[in-house]
């Protein structure tokens, strides 16, 4: 009898460890033995791919006239010298200087070649049908100071329509300069200088780069003097 018990307490313990799912090691196994489908497990997510490198930008070139190379000045070249502002500088001698008075705290130099065009135009003398004067160098002097700005921030302002490259810093006697070209009926160039409580601008119109009057133009700008 005591056999007995022993094996009946034997097969107890293990009928209860079999209503234990969760530590049964073969539970997987039966269940594909009996049909029942097991899932596999999900794959690791592949990496999201590399973003592709933007193209690069092209840089956009602003076309720009070349340098000219001043005209000489020689002792046939004459000094003018604004009494108000000071200003003075060299110019050819046959060139005609006006000056007039465009606004209250400002005048204008007008420089031409001495020839019957150039004296008709300056007395009003030319007849027919309307036309373009004769090609000339303009020095404005504008009694002002940059308060609060700088010069380039001023031309920019001023100034429409011209490409950021076309642009250029120099130094004019000293003073901070800037130039820009200028396109309507004749190319053109100007400068603008900053002097103390004045602005010099000085503009130019021209067919070609090879006008005598460009060349001129800028010897006149080189030789400025305050």
């Amino acid at each position: 009898m005591r056999v007995l018990g022993l094996g009946l307490g034997w097969v107890m313990m293990i009928v209860a460890l079999g209503c234990d799912s969760s530590q049964a090691p073969g539970a997987s196994a039966r269940a594909k033995d009996e049909g029942v489908a097991v899932p596999a497990p999900l794959p690791e997510p592949a990496p999201p791919p590399a973003p592709a490198p933007e193209p690069p930008v092209p840089e956009v070139a602003t076309p720009t006239r070349p340098a000219v190379a001043p005209s000489p000045i020689d002792e046939s070249w004459k000094t003018h010298t604004d009494r108000r502002t000071k200003v003075a500088f060299r110019y050819p001698g046959n060139y005609l200087v006006r000056s007039t008075r465009t606004r209250a705290n400002e005048s204008a130099l007008v420089l031409m070649q001495d020839d019957k065009f150039s004296r008709a135009y300056l007395n009003g003398k030319l007849k027919g049908e309307p036309m373009d004067g004769p090609m000339q160098i303009t020095v404005w002097l504008r009694h002002a100071a940059l308060e609060g700005t700088t010069l380039e921030a001023f031309v920019r302002n001023e100034v429409k329509g011209v490409g950021e490259g076309a642009f250029e810093r120099l130094e004019v006697a000293g003073s901070n300069a800037i130039a820009y070209p200028t396109d309507g009926s004749w190319q053109g160039r100007t400068v603008v200088i900053e002097r103390p409580k004045l602005l010099v601008q000085a503009h130019v119109d021209f067919n070609a780069l090879e006008d005598p009057i460009r060349k001129d133009f800028e010897a006149i700008v080189s030789s400025m003097t305050w």
